[in-house]
């Protein structure tokens, strides 16, 4: 049997079955951990699964479980920027950078960085969720194209072995960091099919993923560690090859944070169930987990094994279990880490990204050999910033340090903008000790802060005498000047600010008032105490002097990665930090010539900036190349020609909140959005005007679309055009997206070239979910193919005919599932423990409505049969038309009872009407039918 397991003639299911049958039940046991043990007597390797690669690989390696030597690696933009490029062939290139790269570091460092946590696929409905940077966009056809990309790069291309196992996050409808560990995202079947499950769906199915991990939070009342749509969707109808993994700590937060079960034992043995594979956690947590699960019975070590096959399967398509001359990923060498190919590679990302928003008199592009003067000038102009999921670069080049080097015969001149200050504490200051402890001292004593107001109260001071942040030491309390860069987990060096008449109570990172001690030391927990800022130096007013003697200036501004948004931390607004447009309205003022270049990973409110400058730039952060294509881009050396993968609002009023995942009766994004955005979804520009003319969509033996169109450069340079191809559906019983991506392709065109474009849009492009027959399909009827430069910028239109299937009326002689309603109102949709029921509920406070449509009944019915629960008063009403059927008041029902209510109502046999359930109070409505 041993030989079995290193025999590579055989199959590696065959092989799986050799290493189990071998394996002792506590090896299995020590298995089930990210953290797998080496079991020499077998000759297998000890095994991490996991790190991160997010824009590049992370080979920081300081996680307590990933303790190695740190390697700089070719580092990206953020994930957003990536896919600002709609370059899926780039991305790819991107992606085999960072598995040849994880492949190198492991084959130098042994156990570490082969299972890879990337790329994040959660959909981006919502611009101020915390991780926006970390993902694609807020279309599920994009995310699945340029994700899919990303992943076939990491694993690579050989038929028998992977480079390295990419991992999906997180799986699934995981948009929001607050309360992350108990929320639960209320998903109905159409927003749940066609929108959240979409992207997972494509990047198995296309990119040919890995593996997949689960997400904190519950949907539908069950946490995802659990759910059984791991096996039965992920697996079974998705085809996953690999493993499933839990997220951080998710194993125990199931039990303590969710209190879904009521021991860890029993959470690994419905993970396991469910098709969790492999467990991030503690291992002693782990391990004592399963070691009960068995004794109580709630788990068999048949299916442990079952767990073992997935994740063992990843170390065998790995090459692991083979010898290392048969895989040619095993002769990667170190040296081409950071290689010049992965520079360059790189650097074409970095170009790719840059959107231009806006450029009004054709202000851009400068030409780079003029003798003129030019003010840089900003927060982010001299900043490089690490977030959280970043490796560490080789090199990080600031905007300022691009445009010095691009700009050579240019007279640069450069001021961040920020206030200088001394921090006033009745009649002392606040000075440092040597050790950098912030103590009270007298005036001439005094250190001068560098003083940046980030917006949401988020408050930054670094100290000029050492260049050194200000932290509230999450050990000692005391208030300190330590950290060269602004980069924790709980991103101690923000504060909070709390203003009483030109006087200030602050608190840190974790809700503690700042006092001073018995010691005159400033510390965190104390009585508060009241400060004030003493202006030293004034950060307007010097860019303001800078501006007016410039020909030109370059305002650099936008987010920290690590300030308002990130894991853990939702933004609680989209405003641009108000000192970043009180300076840019100043500096307006006094140079006409002002571009703003917007370096952020989620989408601002910028009407007035849009009303008011000539030339906007935006691109994400994170890329070591970042200043080289920001000077690029503003010098001409290419033109501009990303795109938006988020609609940016015009106010915060116009999307509802965070927590509705409703995109379709929410009207979110820019398939259901019907007002005007700022900025519309695939929206940017370039230094050329294209001319678009004669569509042709014809459709072929398969109904598969065939598009093609003429593009024309009608400029004198030479750029990249991002062709979008929309569709609308029209006259269908259910609403639609107002468009809807179903192709693109990124294009190189020169000056006055055409070119022919061509796009093939398969026919189960058109495919929705209908809630009538409870299946996808597509439906027969008319559909508008539009052609254009965004999805509000559409060139070219023809409408087609698609021979589908047609949709009937609702038969309600049959089980009405309740999430299969047409709209919804104030409804909280939930699934029983034993996930064998969907149930809807109102929301507390509010009458709750679910509406069915084109219901009709083939006999009268007397009798409806409802599940449902209730242990204090609630009320059901159904509403056929304008006629009650049914009003009846609720109470005592613990558990979900099948119970059959006469109607008070004679529906009328064959007339087709809308149905409408109402709920209020305490009553859950499970799946219903009519008698």
């Amino acid at each position: 049997m041993k030989n079995k397991i290193w025999d590579t003639t055989l199959p590696i299911e065959e092989r799986l079955d050799a290493l189990l049958g071998e394996l002792t039940l506590e090896e299995k046991i020590q298995s089930l951990t990210v953290e797998t043990p080496e079991i020499s007597r077998l000759g297998i390797k000890a095994f991490a699964i996991g790190s991160e690669a997010a824009h590049g690989v992370q080979a920081r390696h300081d996680e307590e479980f990933n303790k190695e030597k740190t390697v700089d690696t070719t580092t990206f933009n953020q994930p957003i920027g990536m896919s600002m490029t709609w370059d899926p062939e780039l991305i790819q290139k991107a992606g085999k950078v960072t598995g040849v790269e994880a492949r190198a570091i492991f084959n130098q460092q042994g156990h570490i960085g082969l299972s890879r946590w990337a790329p994040t696929v959660d959909m981006e409905r919502d611009p101020r969720w915390g991780r926006n940077e970390e993902g694609y966009g807020e279309d599920p056809y994009l995310t699945g194209k340029m994700a899919s990309a990303y992943i076939k790069g990491m694993q690579g291309e050989d038929p028998k072995y992977i480079q390295c196992a990419a991992t999906l996050k997180h799986f699934y409808a995981n948009n929001q960091e607050d309360n992350r560990e108990v929320v639960s995202s209320s998903i109905d079947v159409r927003n749940k099919e066609e929108y959240y499950l979409e992207p997972f769906r494509r990047c198995i199915k296309e990119g040919r993923v890995e593996s997949v991990m689960t997400s904190y939070n519950a949907v539908n009342g069950i946490p995802s560690i659990v759910n059984k749509e791991v096996k039965e969707r992920l697996k079974g109808e998705f085809g996953l090859p690999g493993h499933v993994v839990c997220d951080m700590t998710d194993f125990t937060q199931t039990a303590d944070s969710h209190h879904f079960t009521r021991s860890h034992a029993e959470t690994i043995s419905l993970a396991i169930k469910a098709g969790v594979d492999c467990f991030t956690d503690t291992k002693e947590s782990i391990v004592n987990a399963a070691k009960q699960a068995l004794k109580e019975g709630l788990l068999t070590e048949e299916e442990i094994d079952q767990a073992l096959r997935n994740s063992f399967r990843t170390r065998f398509r790995l090459g692991l279990m083979d010898p290392k001359e048969s895989c040619s990923y095993n002769e990667i060498e170190e040296s081409v880490v950071d290689c010049k190919e992965h520079r360059e590679i790189c650097l074409s990302v970095a170009k790719e990204a840059m959107v231009l928003l806006q450029n009004k008199e054709n202000l851009l592009p400068f030409d780079p050999e003029k003798k003129e003067s030019i003010a840089v000038i900003g927060p982010m102009a001299d900043e490089w910033c690490m977030d959280w999921y970043a490796g560490n670069p080789p090199y990080r080049v600031t905007p300022l340090g691009g445009i010095q080097k691009r700009f050579h015969n240019a007279k640069i001149t450069y001021v961040n903008g920020l206030d200088q200050v001394r921090i006033q504490a009745g009649d002392h200051y606040v000075g440092l000790r040597k050790d950098g402890i912030c103590c009270l001292c007298d005036k001439e004593d005094a250190e001068i802060f560098e003083y940046c107001n980030w917006g949401q109260n988020k408050h930054t001071l670094r100290s000029l005498s050492t260049g050194r942040y200000l932290e509230a030491d999450v050990e000692s309390a005391f208030l300190k000047v330590n950290k060269k860069e602004i980069f924790s987990w709980f991103v101690e060096e923000v504060f909070q600010f709390e203003e009483e008449e030109n006087r200030f109570t602050w608190k840190t990172w974790n809700g503690s008032s700042v006092g001073v001690n018995g010691q005159a030391m400033l510390h965190a927990g104390e009585k508060p105490s009241s400060f004030q800022l003493e202006l030293v130096e004034s950060g307007v007013e010097q860019a303001v002097k800078q501006a007016k003697e410039a020909d030109k200036v370059i305002y650099v501004g936008g987010c920290h990665p690590i300030v308002c948004g990130k894991e853990a931390i939702d933004r609680i607004d989209m405003k641009l930090p108000p000192m970043q447009r009180k300076q840019l309205q100043e500096i307006s003022k006094v140079n006409q010539h002002t571009v703003f270049v917007l370096i952020t990973n989620y989408p601002y409110l910028i009407n007035w900036e849009k009303e008011n400058l000539k030339a906007i730039l935006t691109t994400s952060s994170g890329s070591q190349e970042l200043g080289n294509a920001i000077a690029g881009a503003l010098a001409g050396d290419f033109s501009p020609a990303g795109r938006l993968n988020m609609t940016w609002y015009q106010n915060e009023n116009e999307i509802t909140d965070i927590s509705d995942y409703d995109i379709i009766g929410g009207k979110r994004t820019y398939q259901y959005f019907e007002k005007e955005p700022l900025y519309p979804f695939g929206y940017g520009l370039s230094y050329t005007q294209f001319y678009y003319s004669d569509l042709s969509v014809q459709l072929d033996q398969k109904q598969n679309i065939q598009v093609q169109l003429m593009v024309t450069n009608k400029g004198n340079i030479q750029s990249d055009e991002v062709v979008q191809i929309y569709v609308r559906q029209l006259d269908s019983r259910a609403v639609h997206p107002i468009k809807k991506l179903v192709g693109f392709v990124r294009t190189k065109i020169s000056a006055g070239e055409t070119r022919e474009i061509s796009i093939e849009i398969p026919y189960e492009e058109l495919s929705y979910y209908d809630v009538v027959s409870s299946r996808r399909l597509v439906e027969e009827g008319e559909y508008v193919i539009m052609a254009g430069a965004s999805s509000d910028d559409i060139r070219l239109k023809e409408t087609i005919h698609i021979s589908g299937e047609k949709i009937g009326p609702r038969n309600m002689d049959q089980k009405i599932c309740c999430d299969h309603f047409d709209e919804s109102k104030n409804l909280i949709l939930s699934m029983t423990k034993e996930q064998d029921l969907l149930f809807m509920r109102a929301k507390e406070g509010m009458d709750g409505e679910a509406v069915y449509r084109d219901v009709v009944f083939h006999q009268i019915p007397s009798v409806m049969e409802v599940q449902v629960c209730g242990k204090e008063e609630g009320e059901l009403q159904v509403i056929y038309g304008e006629q009650l059927l049914l009003s009846t008041k609720l109470a005592g029902i613990d558990t979900f009872t099948k119970v059959k209510f006469p109607l008070t109502y004679q529906a009328e046999c064959e007339s087709t009407q809308p149905l409408r359930l109402l709920l209020k109070g305490d009553i859950s409505v499970g799946s219903f039918q009519f008698w």
